[in-house]
């Protein structure tokens, strides 16, 4: 009997605990009373904001708020409880790290380095969502020695084990560092001077192939301190301005000729003038040649045979001052603030200027407002603008300041004719001013980039010519003027004008840039994002009326 009565309470116990077990199972797993909302297990990044969901009570519809830390500034797995009707939920909150670090090329996606050069990771910035400092790591380089055009890979992982990567096309080149071809001895300078021009060009060139500014201030001799920083710091700002471009500015291949011509004793020295033609290409041009011709620069040496001052018409001579500048003690901080100053107003510009690129090639850029009754003949125009870009055509006056001469030359080969009478004229047909209503002379209209402005835009007497201003840049095309300068974006106070050429598009067909020519520094077919002048205007050249 006491066996049968042992059975049946254990048998009651053992149904009773599962019956409890079952209740509590219930009650822990299935939302009778309390219901969660949201999913029981969530994935949440780090440094997010954790925006819990909650819960309810079913039978009183009120709000649950659980209990327990999620701390999104760790990732880790963490648990937030809610209680109700005897009931408890447990959601547990997953935060994880999963982004890898980002990669930034301090510079172009290509680049071209001499062979011997040592690839760093000084250039590559890795940003990461959690970690602050994540280590650059350079995963695939090149071989030692060996020329070639190779995909290098930067990497960096965080603290997670999340990698990132960039590439960058790295073009190695054998160069043995000299790039002039004729060196014309016109008046028999000493060749020791002459070799050390060589050797300067050399290295400027040699700066500009690469994108990497070289020491120059090492060919300065004693009291040449001052011309030196100056010459180093305009240098460098070349550079910058092309490094900033979106087209690949390195030279696949650069050459010049220079011609000797001049000697002149100044001050305690003696002042060489140089002139150098050059052919380059720019990688992303291709095979494409670009040229320079006459491009004018001063070596000044002193008794002892040392260079102390070096002028050159290309770069950063135009923003710090020509040859007559003088500066104090404080030098470098003065020529450093115009660095400064002017790289600012240029990456400035090239912001807007990209801007305006983006629209023109989305379709947004509009388009010219104005009309004129004679159309423009734009191949005429640009024909006229290659044959003479280079040499001048004997039928013009020659003047020291070409380019509005040039760029009104090409214009009137485009088919617009001389406007020779009324107060406002445009024309050339002698060396001589004159502003009567008569085929003779010139007017300065026609020389002169202020006096063309005035004459383009008279509303007293408007000028036959039509020519609209102020359009969405990369609206121009072949025969069009492009102004450009350093310190104003006032079209009258432009120092200097080049006529597009040609256009220049990617694969993909989009517009990257244009290829001018211009005089006085005379350029053939260059990349007009390879000038270093902050400000760029269109004149858009749209013909004439009766």
């Amino acid at each position: 009997m006491r066996e049968k009565k042992w059975f049946k309470i254990s048998t009651v116990v053992c149904v009773a605990l599962i019956l409890l077990s079952l209740i509590v199972y219930v009650l822990q797993n299935v939302q009778i009373f309390l219901v969660l909302n949201g999913e029981k297990d969530m994935t949440i990044p780090v440094l997010s904001f954790f925006d819990d969901p909650g819960a309810r009570n079913r039978l009183t519809g009120s709000v649950v708020v659980g209990t327990g830390d999620v701390d999104t500034t760790k990732p880790g797995d963490y648990e937030v409880e809610y209680s109700a009707m005897l009931q408890k939920i447990t959601r547990t909150v997953h935060v994880v790290d999963d982004q890898a670090p980002s990669l930034i090329l301090n510079g172009p996606s290509y680049k071209q380095i001499p062979v011997g050069t040592q690839l760093s990771t000084q250039g590559v910035v890795a940003l990461d969502n959690y970690d602050q400092n994540v280590e650059v790591v350079l995963s695939q380089g090149i071989p030692d020695g060996q020329p070639g055009e190779y995909d290098v890979i930067y990497t960096a992982q965080d603290s997670s084990g999340n990698i990132g990567e960039t590439h960058q096309t790295v073009r190695v080149v054998s160069d043995d560092f000299h790039y002039e071809n004729q060196v014309a001895n016109n008046v028999s300078l000493v060749q020791t001077r002459v070799d050390k021009i060589v050797a300067f060009l050399n290295e400027y060139y040699r700066s500009m192939k690469y994108l990497e500014a070289s020491d120059m201030t090492g060919f300065f001799g004693k009291g040449g301190e001052v011309y030196a920083y100056k010459f180093q710091k305009g240098l460098e700002y070349l550079i910058a301005t092309r490094k900033l471009s979106h087209n690949s500015l390195y030279l696949d291949d650069c050459s010049y000729d220079i011609v000797i011509d001049r000697t002149d004793y100044a001050g305690d020295g003696l002042c060489v003038t140089v002139h150098e033609d050059s052919t380059v290409k720019f990688h992303f041009l291709g095979g494409e040649e670009s040229k320079q011709h006459a491009v004018l620069s001063r070596f000044y040496f002193n008794y002892d045979g040392e260079i102390v001052q070096v002028y050159r018409e290309e770069g950063f001579y135009l923003a710090s001052g020509d040859e007559e500048t003088e500066f104090g003690a404080d030098y470098r901080e003065v020529i450093d603030k115009i660095y400064e100053e002017y790289l600012k107003a240029y990456v400035d510009e090239l912001d807007i200027s990209m801007g305006e690129l983006t629209a023109f090639n989305r379709g947004e850029a509009g388009s010219a407002t104005k009309t004129a009754a004679n159309p423009y003949d734009r191949n005429a125009a640009a024909d006229y603008a290659d044959r003479f870009a280079l040499v001048r055509n004997w039928q013009y006056s020659d003047y020291e300041s070409n380019c509005m001469n040039y760029m009104s030359q090409i214009i009137h080969a485009g088919g617009v004719p001389f406007d020779y009478t009324g107060s406002n004229q445009w024309k050339n047909y002698s060396m001589t001013e004159d502003h009567s209503d008569a085929e003779q002379g010139f007017t300065y209209e026609f020389i002169r980039i202020s006096y063309f402005q005035n004459y383009i835009t008279d509303t007293a007497d408007p000028s036959r010519m039509v020519v609209e201003q102020g359009l969405n840049f990369w609206l121009g095309e072949k025969g069009d003027i492009v102004y450009v300068g350093m310190d104003s974006s006032d079209y009258s106070e432009f120092g200097h004008v080049v006529a597009i050429a040609a256009p220049v598009y990617d694969s993909e067909g989009n517009l990257v840039d244009f290829l001018v020519n211009g005089n006085t520094n005379d350029q053939y077919h260059y990349p007009l994002s390879a000038s270093p002048y902050v400000y760029r205007r269109l004149g858009k050249v749209l013909g004439y009326n009766n």
